[in-house]
């Protein structure tokens, strides 16, 4: 018999090697291109967990926001949900009826305009039953995509103070690391939808935030000078401790403008998110003088035995938007700052 030397068996696997090292290579490249097409589908920037019809995406000012006096009408889980924006195109809060001495704007993404919950369970709504005796009127001006860039665009606007008649009150603003990508325009983020309008700004030489101009998201480039990586994005990432600088003297920026129109009794920001590094931006937004709080214990624990969060969207529930509201009337009282 024939000695086998080896040599044939090596011929016979060299093909199979092959052919797997091609699957691999078609594998991994169709992966890529479902990657790409994901991020550069428009419904993305988006979030298809608020309906589309709320949205005008062409607001020369603000970017994307609302539209006024829009009424939609969604199923979740097979109940009827109904979303309202009234005449100043905010989300509408159902509030008792009384006379009104101070204010609560609650602000400014997703997190609090009430992902698949009707106009009276959203964390506003809550607050104004909550404080009926305080009359405190409160305010839902959160808005899917929101961040530190939207909310100081819309403290800038005349149209934002045209629909508040009260002159005293406090801010809740709702915080989660992607404020940071909105702040610093991260391409990544910002490209999904290259057509949106978005306000931009940068922390100029001499640390005054500025707006530099109204831009759409496809105008957003990676762009390799010091100066740029400082004032916006990073090749490593948008969370690095310059753009954190830049979130919060942003927020900073906004409280300030606010603090011309009216007498601010406090401006809160509460962390929703999972994030380590919270601690960094507490000590920040501490120099601005904004108080911070914590609310991550509370996001991902268990409300009246069910989780707080939405499983398909990680948004609160109803039931986790009533234990916010009672958590924030807690802390504003705490803190002093509750509006009479």
């Amino acid at each position: 018999m024939k000695k086998d030397d080896g040599i044939g068996k090596e011929r016979r696997t060299y093909p199979a090697k092959l052919i797997s090292f091609l699957l691999g290579t078609c594998v991994a490249l169709l992966l890529l291109l479902l990657v790409i097409f994901i991020l550069k589908r428009g419904s993305f920037f988006i979030p298809s967990i608020v309906d589309k019809e709320l949205f005008n995406n062409n607001d020369q000012w603000l970017g994307h926001c609302f539209y006024p006096n829009v009424t939609v009408q969604l199923r979740y889980h097979k109940e009827l949900i109904i979303q309202t924006t009234d005449e100043f195109a905010r989300r509408a809060t159902v509030q008792p009826k009384g006379d009104y001495r101070s204010f609560a704007i609650f602000a400014p993404d997703s997190m609090l305009f009430g992902v698949n919950v009707n106009d009276d369970q959203t964390v506003a709504s809550h607050f104004a039953r909550l404080t009926k005796s305080e009359k405190i009127r409160a305010y839902n001006y959160a808005v899917s995509g929101y961040g530190p860039n939207h909310f100081l665009a819309l403290v800038t606007d005349k149209r934002f103070y045209e629909g508040i008649k009260e002159k005293r009150g406090v801010v809740v603003y709702s915080y989660n690391d992607l404020h940071i990508e909105r702040a610093a325009c991260w391409p990544f983020f910002f490209t999904v939808n290259p057509d949106v309008l978005l306000p931009r700004y940068i922390l100029d030489k001499d640390s005054i935030i500025r707006r530099a101009g109204t831009l759409t998201a496809g105008d957003i480039k990676l762009k390799d000078d010091a100066n740029w990586v400082d004032q916006a994005a990073t090749w490593l990432g948008p969370y690095s401790d310059s753009n954190r600088r830049l979130t919060a003297r942003m927020i900073g920026q906004a409280k300030k403008e606010l603090e011309k129109h009216f007498e601010l009794l406090g401006f809160v920001v509460i962390f929703l998110n999972t994030s380590k590094k919270a601690d960094l931006l507490t000590d920040l937004l501490k120099d601005e003088g904004i108080y911070s709080f914590d609310y991550q214990g509370l996001m991902y624990s268990q409300c009246d035995g069910e989780p707080c969060l939405q499983p398909e969207n990680s948004h609160p529930t109803a039931k986790c938007n009533l234990a916010m509201a009672e958590r924030v009337i807690k802390d504003l009282t705490n803190l002093g700052i509750m509006p009479q």
